[in-house]
């Protein structure tokens, strides 16, 4: 039978009194209206018409983040790939042969998905609070995520108990992006071999000193470590170095954090294989022009690592922001550091089994008289909901309830909850730099710094398909994973 490319647009509607949404729209260009079975645009699940082959999607009038640049280009999607049009024309002789299915974006910016490597929880999910629940809260995180452009993302467990880690670990487990929710990479242990002097929200009591015997990561977590993917950990410590070729022969990526490591000390933690430092500024001694300690890896014009860098306004000032931008733009690393209560009203909520009191952008450690009226988190907690999105999801993925509580915090930070998307634009703003720059240290740094750069937080042919539609002032509008629309401001019951 003849082939037929059909053409499908991100058109922009607008009800009176009300904000301009994105929906999809379809038309053939020729034979009729092609209909869909659901709202996403499926491109690996699909077969073209031959039987053959998965069909060929053309993302045109859009403007592609590739190499650090936005361009006027067009995006071709095979299976769950991004493909190489340049190959692709060589395969068929008629330019209507070329694509199966044809989407105008209406002039949007088309960039790789969000990678966030520090999220310990979100939504009234708390990852490092061990219940039954734990797999449920993942699903609902990793389904909320998708809103705000994040396409994959490690559930982050901050130090605990030797009993808490084995409940927790074996429920984390890493699995691909899809409509049900953003690619889960694997884990980020922060903790447990961090300093006390330095341990911000980390219980104390929790925190172990790497002894130097074989297996010390399974010793302080158990036997499921095979999903870890990231650790951090505080190179000063006995044995550091012997931790860290311990965790590098298990493939686990090491970041230095929570630490009061001098400049020597963290040279020899990069010398031995560390390649990243864990939200930069905070948790870790302040710049010293004799003793510059971890921020002065900034200046380190070989060698360098990555650093996490938390650019909601409140962790770190602009100003901050700017400078270890400026120094190492190639480094930058945004991460949310997101707890519990991100998308959820002010309150008292946890972090681990701490209380930590929320107003605004802000998350403290609450005092120690504050009252707990519950957070909704892994299922607890009761109330109307309301503020900041009111996306509160139980250990099941369903509305909990919000938190209540009446007193002061204590001014020590534990957590973010500004997601990633926010701090891209801020972190746009602070530095005055492009709208490339600002996604690709949401992205493809985060991807490099994990070593997944080459089908992860990228466009280049063969990658993933996993990317974000954005409007100039890189509001997410539509969310794709493997070629397929998984979240459109529209389409979807959470925007």
């Amino acid at each position: 039978g003849s082939k037929v490319a059909h053409k499908h647009s991100l058109s922009k509607t607008r009800s009176p009194g009300t904000e301009a949404n994105w929906k999809i729209e379809g038309e053939a260009e020729a034979s009729g209206p092609h209909h869909f079975a659901s709202p996403a645009l499926a491109a690996g699940a699909d077969a073209s018409e031959e039987g053959r082959r998965p069909l060929v999607i053309r993302f045109t009038n859009c403007r592609v983040l590739l190499s650090g640049r936005i361009c006027n280009d067009d995006l071709w999607v095979q299976g769950r790939s991004i493909l190489s049009a340049k190959e692709h024309f060589w395969e068929f002789n008629l330019p209507r042969q070329m694509a199966d299915r044809i989407v105008d974006c209406s002039g949007l910016i088309l960039a790789p998905g969000l990678i966030d490597l520090q999220v310990n929880g979100g939504f009234g999910v708390d990852f490092s609070s061990p219940t039954e629940n734990t797999a449920r809260g993942l699903d609902c995180v990793a389904k909320l995520l998708l809103r705000h452009g994040v396409t994959a993302f490690l559930p982050t467990i901050i130090t605990s108990s030797p009993e808490a880690y084995r409940r927790i670990l074996p429920r984390l487990q890493p699995r691909h992006g899809s409509a049900s929710g953003a690619a889960v990479l694997g884990v980020h242990l922060e903790g447990p071999f961090i300093s006390a002097r330095k341990a911000g929200c980390h219980p104390v009591q929790n925190i172990i000193a790497p002894d130097g015997r074989p297996r010390m990561l399974s010793r302080a977590c158990g036997e499921h470590t095979r999903n870890v993917r990231l650790t951090t950990l505080a190179p000063e410590l006995p044995h550091a170095e012997v931790l860290i070729s311990e965790l590098l022969s298990e493939g686990i990526t090491v970041s230095c954090g929570h630490s009061m490591a001098d400049e020597v000390q963290i040279r020899r933690a990069l010398d031995a294989g560390a390649t990243m430092c864990t939200h930069m500024f905070n948790a870790m001694p302040a710049f010293n022009s004799r003793s510059p300690g971890i921020i002065g890896m900034l200046g380190c014009s070989s060698h360098a690592p990555y650093f996490g860098l938390i650019a909601d306004g409140v962790h770190v000032h602009p100003a901050s922001v700017s400078i270890a931008a400026t120094a190492r733009p190639d480094r930058v690393v945004l991460v949310t550091d997101a707890m519990a209560a991100l998308g959820l009203p002010d309150g008292v909520y946890t972090l681990g089994g701490v209380r930590v009191r929320v107003a605004g952008d802000r998350a403290e450690i609450a005092d120690v008289n504050d009252s707990f009226g519950g957070n909704g988190a892994n299922g607890g907690g009761g109330g109307s909901g309301g503020g900041k999105n009111s996306e509160i999801c139980d250990g099941n993925g369903r509305n909990a309830g919000s938190s209540g509580g009446n007193g002061g915090s204590s001014g020590t930070l534990a957590g973010g909850v500004v997601p990633l998307d926010e701090c891209v634009r801020r972190f746009r703003a602070y530095c005055c730099v492009g709208a490339a720059m600002a996604l690709e240290c949401a992205s493809l740094h985060a991807a490099r710094a994990l070593g997944i750069d080459g089908h992860k937080g990228t466009l280049e042919p063969g990658a993933d398909a996993d990317f974000i539609l954005l409007d100039d002032d890189l509001n997410v509008q539509a969310t794709f994973i493997g070629g397929e629309l998984v979240w459109a401001k529209s389409t979807s019951a959470d925007s």
